[in-house]
C-alpha cells in the first residue's frame, strides 16, 4: 500500500487458518492501513503480521480481538520509520503463542501510540519494542498489561529516542515488569519518561533500567 493509497480492513472474524490471520506487505509513500473492529483468533502463524510504516505512511489498529493464535499477536517486522505515524489502541491481546505486541524498530521520526489496550497471558512478552533511535518517539499510556513473560520490553534506545511510559497497570506478569534496556544494550543518548505507572507482583524487578548519556525520569 504506497503512494496514497488506503487500506481498510473492517469488523471480519479470521479465524482457524493455518498461517497468518491477516499478513500485509510495506506500508509506504504516504500509504495508509487500517485495521479495525476484528476478532482474529486461533491461526496457527501470527494473529496480525506486518512487514512495514515506512516514510510518511500512517496506520490505526484499533477495537480488534487479537487471541489464542500460534505466535505472536499484532507483529511488525522491520519498523515505523521515516515520518510514518502509527497508533495502536483499543485492542484485547491475549492468549498468543509468542509476543503480545512486537515492533523491531521505531527510527528516523517514526511515532508510535500504544494506547488503552488489554493485553494479556501472552507466552513472549506484552510489549516488546527492539530499538527506538533517530529521533523517533513512542508512546505507550493506559495500557493494562499482565500475565505475560515480560510486562514492557525495550531493548535499545539511541540517537535521540525519546519514550514515555504512563499511567499503565503492569502486573502480575512472569519475569520483570518493565525493562527498559539492560545488559549490553543501552539507553544511550536518549529521553525515557515513567510516570504514574502502577507495577506491582512481577516475577523479576519492577522497573529494570541501563542508562548511558541519557536522560531518564521516574
Amino acid at each position: 500500500v504506497e503512494y496514497g493509497g488506503h487500506l481498510v480492513i473492517v469488523g471480519n472474524t479470521i479465524s482457524g487458518n493455518d498461517g497468518d490471520g491477516i499478513r500485509t506487505d510495506d506500508i509506504r509513500y504516504g500509504g495508509t492501513f487500517d485495521l479495525l473492529d476484528n476478532t482474529i483468533s486461533n491461526n496457527g502463524g501470527r494473529g496480525v503480521y506486518i512487514y512495514e510504516y515506512d516514510q510518511g505512511a500512517q496506520g490505526l489498529i484499533e477495537g480488534n480481538t487479537i487471541t489464542g493464535n500460534g505466535d505472536d499477536g499484532l507483529y511488525i517486522y522491520q519498523y515505523v520509520g521515516e515520518g510514518a505515524y502509527v497508533t495502536v489502541q483499543g485492542n484485547t491481546i491475549t492468549g498468543n503463542d509468542g509476543y503480545g505486541f512486537y515492533v523491531y524498530d521505531v527510527e528516523y521520526g517514526g511515532y508510535l501510540a500504544v494506547v488503552d489496550n488489554v493485553i494479556g497471558d501472552n507466552a513472549d512478552a506484552g510489549i516488546y519494542i527492539d530499538r527506538i533511535e533517530y529521533g523517533s518517539e513512542v508512546l505507550i499510556e493506559g495500557n493494562t498489561i499482565s500475565g505475560n513473560d515480560y510486562g514492557v520490553y525495550v531493548d535499545e534506545m539511541d540517537d535521540g529516542g525519546i519514550v514515555t511510559i504512563g499511567n499503565n497497570d503492569i502486573s502480575g506478569n512472569a519475569a520483570t515488569g518493565l525493562w527498559l534496556c539492560g545488559d549490553a544494550d543501552t539507553l544511550e543518548d536518549s529521553t525515557a519518561t515513567i510516570l504514574s505507572n502502577t507495577i506491582l507482583q512481577n516475577g523479576g524487578w519492577g522497573i529494570y533500567a541501563y542508562i548511558d548519556l541519557s536522560l531518564i525520569h521516574i
